[in-house]
């Protein structure tokens, strides 16, 4: 597990390199900013597909219900990404550069939950930030291929045949 820990952190390297960050600028910014706005942006595809199944009214009523369901959904992704950036801006950080704070209290975080875990840090990072993240996405992604409509449908399965 190890070494796929430090592949990735590999990668945030290589990424702050093309973007011309140092890694800890890196880390903050995709795993404490990026990381939640990717998460709410996967959501979108849903409600988007939900639209186009009402305006070809395919099971507009099923539909229609499951809209504002997307809606909370989405914004319980822009809630918790919200606090998540809300406390590490509640950090005390120096005037010149706040990233080396930010970093230090989110790994001083993740030392935390790995000791209530009885884990290693690597571990609990791969989890939040690895597993957790393509689990959302994954999940978002069979909830967006469901949103839009298909001439085979799953919800003929589920429906029947039953026109709305």
């Amino acid at each position: 597990m190890d070494i796929i820990f430090e592949i990735l952190c590999g990668c945030l390297y290589v990424i702050g390199l093309c973007l011309g960050w140092d890694y800890k600028e890196t880390s903050v910014n995709i795993c404490i900013y990026w990381w939640p706005i990717i998460c709410v942006l996967s959501t979108i595809p849903i409600i988007i597909g939900l639209c186009v199944r009402i305006y070809k009214n395919r099971h507009r009523w099923v539909s229609l219900y499951l809209l504002p369901i997307s809606g909370l959904y989405t914004m319980a992704y822009c809630f918790i990404g919200d606090l998540m950036i809300e406390h590490y801006e509640e950090v005390p950080q120096s005037a010149e550069n706040p990233i080396p704070d930010v970093f230090n209290a989110c790994l001083h975080d993740f030392q935390a939950i790995a000791a209530q875990c009885g884990t290693t840090y690597a571990h609990a990072n791969m989890i939040i930030y690895l597993e957790l993240f393509f689990l959302i996405i994954f999940v978002n992604g069979v909830l967006t291929y469901f949103a839009f409509p298909h001439k085979n449908s799953f919800w003929k399965g589920i429906l029947g045949r039953a026109k709305d």
